[in-house]
């Protein structure tokens, strides 16, 4: 299993969007307000536990099925 990081940052349906993936992935971590995706993805990566991880983007509606 891999954490997963939730990015936002100005995204208008970010807080939505990370509420419908807590409900699926009560573990997953958020990662907010940081500028740049290699810095946003840079900042992830030492948030982490596991060797590899999930990103989540902020503007990403999480599906039933995932």
């Amino acid at each position: 299993m891999y954490d997963i990081v939730f990015i936002s940052y100005k995204e208008l349906n970010a807080e939505r969007n990370w509420e419908l993936l807590k409900l699926k992935a009560p573990s997953a971590l958020r990662l907010h307000g940081i500028k740049g995706l290699h810095n946003a993805h840079a900042a992830a990566a030492s948030m982490v536990s596991t060797s590899m991880f999930y990103v989540v983007d902020g503007d990403a509606e999480i599906s039933d099925t995932f």
